[in-house]
C-alpha cells in the first residue's frame, strides 16, 4: 500500500520501515491484550502530521476531542 492510496479499515499495512512495523506490531499486541481481558480501544493512524508546515495546534485538538 502506498501513501497515495486510500485504504479501508481492514487493509493490512505493507510496512516499509522499522518505524512502521513497530507501530503495526504494537497495534497487534494491543488487539491481543484487549481480546484477552475484554476491553475496547481505538488506534489513531495519523499520517503526514509532521513536516515543514507542521502546526501542533491543528493536530492535537482534533485527536483529543
Amino acid at each position: 500500500m502506498f501513501p497515495t492510496e486510500k485504504s479501508k479499515e481492514n487493509t493490512i499495512p505493507q510496512c516499509i520501515s522499522p518505524y512502521a512495523i513497530t507501530k503495526y506490531a504494537s497495534e497487534k499486541y494491543l488487539d491481543i491484550y484487549a481480546n484477552t481481558y475484554g476491553f475496547e480501544y481505538t488506534v489513531l493512524r495519523d499520517a503526514t502530521i509532521f513536516g515543514s508546515r507542521h502546526n501542533i495546534r491543528r493536530v492535537v485538538p482534533i485527536n483529543i476531542d
